[in-house]
């Protein structure tokens, strides 16, 4: 069986100072120049972002500082540029469901594996906030993200509508639900009270038990319950109002695993981590054999949130051991 690393890295400080430590990783940092449109559009957002969230500008700010970047360019980038990305899947298994007693989670996160040589777990304790921790691929944000309150947060991609209003990227959503929100209900209400610049699914989970995929679109929320003991995320709106266009797969892997979970219980750690390696189902999926770095399943993650555990698989899960490590519990730090 190969054996992917698992690198690690520790930020902790202010705002400032931890987006200035990231920041020294990003010299050099090349994306498509924004145009005055896309400039424009950006300082309407960083309007909505100072409402909000006030601390992501200064995370941005000590991005700039540490990287040399030129701001205006990157605080654009930061701001309002991202890629879609399908054919993802996340599980909740709940309490009523799960052999343990606690819930159980496991999501796989497909996208270019050559971007397999980005990949880090993130431990972040910024003063005066809920530490926290995640697996990411992305300069400055998590996709996968746990806290000491045992709040589990994991994004999905889905069709973008053809509106454009200023709004939140996922990521200053994503690090605000990890330094502040505690329970689903706490998520819920911040992800319903905000604007979001593109449709993304939220899945949040707890620690108690409680789970929802937060259904986003730049025009409004729709928050999904789990049913039964489950809940399903893929990389469409189930519930919600972005068109399924062209995500037949998605919308073919919904249905299949939620046909799976259902036809089973209890369900323990390691039937999730065997569903987490299903080839037959499409969870996971890309090239096993050769060098190709196009798209399949950059890593897969499994959580228990009652106890703080976040294990992350750094690679295909059929074949990568799952490497558990434990987020501090305690409340925020001052």
């Amino acid at each position: 069986m190969s054996t992917l690393g698992l690198h690690s890295l520790r930020l902790s400080g202010t705002y400032f100072e931890v987006g200035r430590r990231l920041g020294e990783r990003m010299r050099g940092f090349v994306r498509p120049r924004c145009g005055s449109e896309d400039l424009r559009f950006a300082e309407s957002c960083a309007r909505e972002v100072e409402r909000y969230y006030p601390e992501a500008l200064q995370k941005l700010q000590g991005i700039v500082a540490g990287s040399g970047l030129e701001e205006e360019q990157f605080r654009c980038h930061f701001l309002t540029k991202g890629a879609a990305v399908e054919a993802c899947v996340g599980v909740v298994i709940g309490p009523e469901r799960s052999a343990e007693g606690q819930p159980i989670i496991g999501r796989n996160y497909h996208w270019l594996l050559a971007d397999r040589v980005w990949c880090e777990l993130r431990r972040v304790e910024i003063t005066g906030e809920l530490p926290h921790l995640g697996y990411t691929h992305h300069w400055g944000g998590l996709p996968d993200v746990l806290n000491a309150a045992g709040l589990y947060v994991a994004i999905f991609s889905v069709p973008q509508a053809p509106l454009r209003r200023p709004g939140l990227q996922w990521h200053i959503v994503v690090d605000r639900l990890a330094n502040r929100s505690s329970t689903v209900t706490e998520a819920a209400a911040f992800l319903s009270s905000v604007p979001h610049l593109r449709s993304f699914t939220y899945l949040v989970a707890d620690a108690r038990g409680g789970a929802v995929a937060a259904e986003a679109t730049p025009t409004g929320v729709s928050i999904r319950p789990a049913q039964d003991g489950i809940l399903v995320v893929t990389n469409h709106h189930a519930a919600g109002e972005a068109p399924a266009m062209e995500r037949a797969r998605s919308r073919a892997l919904y249905a299949a695993v939620r046909q799976r979970l259902k036809g089973r219980s209890p369900w323990d750690w390691e039937g999730v981590r065997a569903l987490m390696a299903d080839h037959e189902l499409g969870v996971c999926v890309g090239d096993h054999e050769g060098d190709s770095g196009a798209w399949g399943t950059l890593f897969a993650a499994m959580v228990r949130p009652a106890t703080r555990e976040f294990s992350v698989c750094p690679g295909f899960p059929c074949r990568e051991q799952f490497q558990p490590v434990t987020v501090p519990t305690g409340e925020r730090r001052q």
